[in-house]
């Protein structure tokens, strides 16, 4: 038997190590695609590697036969797995169906069985014993099947490689320390194949400088190198491939991508400029934590992917280039053709044009809006003119004509006084009724008002009688100030017509506004509501505006008028939802002076 000390033993021992380990690592990340497949493939060839040093350390042929004929039969193996491992690594789903896979599997099948069985020496025709290096070897005049293996195996592992040689090609610059390193370990093991084949081919010299050899199997150690160096700065099965490099990057949009663990492993130009650093400062390799560290919508956009779906979300505003722009932040999983997640892409779409025209939209709403509730009122004022104009200014001309004719009639000038009092009616209805259509909410002036200087400036403009007037402590309020004074004058004329003629009218503030009350007879509950109607009068001479004309002033300015009962029994009207200012307008003493 061979010492275990020689170098090409040594060196076997070492290649099944290290296939071993490479199928460590593999499996450590068998959650990723190709992992697994990647595993078996290492750890056939570990076999395989055990395999050939148990034969160098066998004296005779007929002793190292077995382990030969084990080693060649578990060739075809490898060719498949590898196909596996590649399609599945490059995410090439479609080369794992059974139209391309059947008849790999089957060739491979077949091989495997006519080398263990090895009819009418097909596989071998002679193994002769031979010595390299003091190490007995066997030299193997190999037959026409050999051959057929050895084109079908390197032809297989050559198409796996394929699939990564285009993906260098074609795929984002995060894959290049992964492709590149199974490209290294391709080119290596097609080299030594070379070296081992070139000993039997006799049209071509011997590149084995050491004869019988079989070099393929130390390709493995070599292999350590590429596989580790890539696994330490790649992450070896972190990430698959997503799209292609130039679309990314030619993209308006900016895409950010991430792998599993929360690294980003790529983002375009647009992506640089969202988050202000510059082409050269390369934020690939940092964790999502750090990339979006000053941007929490995106942070939120990324840790939200994958969940639940979101109600349709505002545009977010980011200062790029000295500017703000609004982007539409949207966020999905990446599953491989086989429906594994192998990261994340987060995609802010610039929609800065279609934001501001959506505001330009809302506002052009809002406006017709606002013009529409201007219209309707205006529409009802009309329909209140028509009805006050068709009705109720109707009777008062009827009963002025009725008087006209009968003086001309009877040349009674005593029925001038009351066609008189039917005009001087007709005259207050028709300033009633300018007051009541002049009312616009959106032509308001609002401004800090003295209450306890309004009511006594009304109250002069009232005919009083014996009346009197009570005003509380009070803070200015906001309102239109010769509008307010309609609403005091047309409630303190409300108090005295149907009141008696001592009657107290008391003015003070509400825990929302304020309230108008007086010591009368009062208002009856079921007469509340239509006191404030338009044409509701139970004075013969009222014109039935006056109330309304309150009404609608308060509605206005957007406060609510109540009508109840005061602590006396009389008459109370109260005003709520009225703002206060801080300040006492200045105006106060001019207009007490007035």
């Amino acid at each position: 038997m061979a010492a275990v000390t020689h170098p090409f033993v040594l060196l076997g021992m070492a290649s099944a190590a290290a296939a071993l380990a490479i199928a460590v690592v593999a499996w450590y990340q068998r959650g990723s695609s190709g992992a697994p497949e990647y595993t078996l493939v290492m750890g056939v060839l570990a076999t395989w590697s055990v395999f050939y040093v148990i034969q160098l350390l066998q004296p005779t042929v007929s002793a190292k036969a077995p382990l030969l004929v084990a080693r060649h039969a578990i060739t075809p193996l490898i060719g498949v797995l590898f196909w596996i491992f590649a399609a599945r690594y490059t995410d090439r789903a479609r080369f794992l169906s059974a139209h391309y896979l059947t008849p790999i599997v089957a060739v491979g099948a077949v091989l495997t069985v006519v080398i263990i069985w090895n009819p009418r020496s097909l596989y071998w025709v002679k193994l002769s014993p031979a010595v390299t290096n003091s190490l007995a070897v066997v030299d193997i005049d190999f037959g026409p099947v050999f051959w057929l293996n050895a084109g079908y195996t390197l032809g297989v592992v050559a198409g796996g490689h394929l699939f990564i040689v285009s993906m260098f090609r074609e795929s984002l610059a995060v894959y290049r320390p992964q492709l590149t390193a199974m490209t290294v370990v391709g080119i290596l093991e097609f080299g030594l194949t070379a070296m081992f084949l070139s000993d039997h081919v006799a049209a071509v010299p011997s590149l084995n400088p050491w004869p019988h050899i079989q070099l393929i199997t130390y390709g493995t150690t070599l292999s350590v190198i590429p596989i580790g160096w890539s696994y330490v700065n790649g992450a070896l099965f972190k990430l698959q491939p997503l799209a292609e490099r130039t679309v990314i990057e030619n993209m308006d949009d900016a895409v950010f991508v991430f792998d599993r663990t929360d690294i980003l492993r790529y983002s375009n130009s647009t992506a640089s400029r969202l988050l202000d650093r510059t082409p050269e400062a390369s934020i690939e390799g940092e964790h999502v934590e750090a990339v979006f560290g000053d941007q929490p919508e995106l942070l939120a956009q990324y840790r939200h992917t994958g969940g639940q779906s979101a109600a349709e979300s505002e545009p977010c505003a980011f200062e790029v280039d000295g500017e703000q722009r609004y982007y539409d932040l949207r966020g999905s999983i990446i599953n491989n053709s086989f429906g594994v997640p192998s990261g994340t892409v987060v995609v802010a779409r610039d929609v800065t044009e279609t934001t501001h025209q959506r505001s330009q939209l809302r506002d052009r709403t809002e406006e017709l809006e606002a013009k529409k509730a201007t219209l309707e009122q205006q529409n009802e004022q009309l329909d209140q003119f028509s009805s006050f104009v068709s009705h109720d200014l109707r009777n008062p001309l009827h009963v002025a004509s009725g008087y006209l004719g009968l003086v001309r009639n009877t040349e009674n000038l005593d029925h001038l006084d009351k066609l008189e009092k039917s005009l001087k009616r007709m005259n207050a209805m028709v300033d009633d009724l300018r007051k009541l259509t002049r009312i616009d909410h959106n032509e308001l002036s609002t401004a800090p008002v003295d209450v306890e200087v309004a009511a006594k400036q009304a109250w002069a403009q009232v005919d009083t009688a014996e009346a009197a007037l009570e005003v509380a402590d009070f803070a200015a309020i906001s309102a239109d100030r010769e509008l307010l004074l309609h609403v005091l004058e047309n409630v303190f004329r409300n108090s005295i017509d149907h009141g008696r003629d001592d009657i107290n009218v008391r003015v003070g503030p509400s825990a929302e506004g304020l309230y108008i009350e007086d010591d009368g007879p009062g208002i009856p509950e079921s007469e509340r509501e239509a006191v404030l109607e338009h044409g509701y009068s139970t004075a013969g001479d009222g014109t039935g505006l006056g109330m309304s004309i309150v009404k609608t002033i308060v509605e206005a300015h957007g406060w609510e008028i109540v009508v109840t009962e005061s602590d006396t029994g009389g008459a109370r009207f109260e005003l709520t939802g009225v703002d206060r200012p801080v300040d006492t307008p200045a105006e106060s003493a001019q207009a007490a002076a007035e």
